[in-house]
Formats: C-alpha cells, structure tokens, sequence
C-alpha cells in the first residue's frame, strides 16, 4: 500500500504540512493535532491530497482501503468529516441523529473509541432549537464535548484584535469567550457611563487582572490591592462614574 497520495507532482504529505503552515494560527495547530491522532490510530493510513480547483488549493484526506475522513479548515473552524459515518456501531445515535451534530472522535489500534477532547471552546445548551447568547457557557477546558444538543462557540483565532462597542450586558460572554481563547486585554475604556465598552486584544502572555463596572472607590481599593501582590496598572479609564482598568505582572 502506497504511503502518500500525490497532487500536482507534490507528495501529498508535504502538501498537508505545507497546508498547516501556510495556516499558522490555532487552526493549523489543530489540524496538526488530528493528523497525529489520525497516523497513530492506523499506521497504515493514507494521506492524499484531492479536489483541487481552481478556486480551491485541494483537502487533505485520510484512507485505508477508502477514505476514512478529510481535513477542512475554514475562516472560524477546522472541520473533520467522516466518509461513513452513519455505517459505524453507533449505540448512541450520535452519526445517524436526524438533526444537525457535531460528533468527533478518534479510534486506536485496540478499536476502542475515544472522545476528541478540546482544549478551548465553550458550550451552552440548544433545546427546541434555540439557544441564549447571554450562556451560560461552559468551557471544554480539555474535555470532550457533551452528549447532548449544544450551540458551540469555538475559540477566537489568536492575534491582534479591537473590539468596539459591546453593550455592558454583554461585555462579560464576550471578556470570557476571548479569555477562553487565549487572549488577555490590552487596553479598554468606556462610554456612557459605563453603557458600552471598547477593548483591544493580543496573545496571553503572564498574569493579569482586569475589571469593569467598578465604582470610583471600588477601583482605589482594587489598585491598592494589585499593587500590593506586584501587578501594574497598565490601562484604566473612566466614564462618568464607572472605571474599567487592567493589572499586569512585569
């Protein structure tokens, strides 16, 4: 059995890694990740490179004796799908559901299945076919997503970002769904006392505190007390009579 489909004279081996490294944020590192998972499950996988056009670069694909499932990557999500899915053992329903899943996981040599476990991502329940953006939201914090019926918020790419105007009752979703993601706060400030907020984001890097909503008192208490455990006030603002402010360890 050939180890490597080939696509346009390239193996099709270096076309995936070259594919991971043209991606070079969170969604090649994921796909990085079930490539190995992918290889180690059966060492006698085929990688192979398909479906190119010319609007499109081509899929990476993984066979033994038929495709066992492709590796897509788009804007917000890094997607695996299985060729035959609804053919597995399947006692819970998970691939033959007659409504919209998600359903991944990976089998070892040993044929035992294992959830896919993630890192970051959070979840929030999905009944009659609606969900709150208000949460509440669970983060997978490492583990496998829930055998239930779920909205999920994959993490936001890491990078660089500006974030205007999130109305206050929604200012703390949307804090954890980038912390969550890996990012910490940069700056923020405020408008309308406090109504609204406007932040910038960059990688996590070290230890940091931030707050909003805080009273003029309330924010004096809170520096004095990061202060004092070595943080530095490295961004605060006020409006009106509410502050938001930010605390970094040097």
């Amino acid at each position: 059995m050939k180890k490597s489909g080939a696509s346009q004279g390239q193996p099709a081996a270096e076309q995936i890694s070259k594919r991971i490294a043209e991606l070079g944020d969170w969604r090649g590192e994921t796909l990085s990740r079930m490539r190995k998972l992918i290889k180690a499950a059966d060492p006698d996988i085929v990688e192979e490179w398909k479906w190119v056009k010319p609007t499109k670069p081509g899929t990476p694909v993984w066979s033994h004796d038929g495709i066992i499932c492709t590796g897509e990557s788009y804007k917000n999500v890094v997607k695996l799908t299985f060729a035959k899915g609804a053919s597995l053992k399947d006692p819970a329903r998970l691939f033959n559901s007659s409504e919209p899943h998600l359903h991944v996981h990976i089998v070892n040599s040993t044929n035992t299945w294992q959830p896919m476990k993630f890192a970051r991502g959070q979840t929030t329940p999905f009944n009659n076919n609606t969900a709150s953006l208000n949460g509440p939201w669970t983060g997978l914090k490492g583990n496998a997503l829930p055998s239930a019926t779920i909205l999920v918020w994959p993490p936001h790419p890491i990078g660089n970002w500006t974030y205007n105007g999130i109305e206050a009752s929604a200012y703390q979703r949307v804090f954890d769904h980038f912390v969550d993601s890996g990012e910490m706060a940069d700056s923020v400030s405020c408008k309308n006392n406090g109504a609204s907020y406007d932040t910038t984001w960059i990688p996590a890097k070290g230890s940091w505190i931030s707050h909003h909503g805080m009273s003029i008192p309330d924010h004096a208490v809170k520096n004095a007390q990061y202060t004092k455990q070595g943080y530095k006030q490295t961004s605060v603002y006020t409006c009106g009579t509410v502050m938001a402010a930010i605390w970094r360890k040097p």
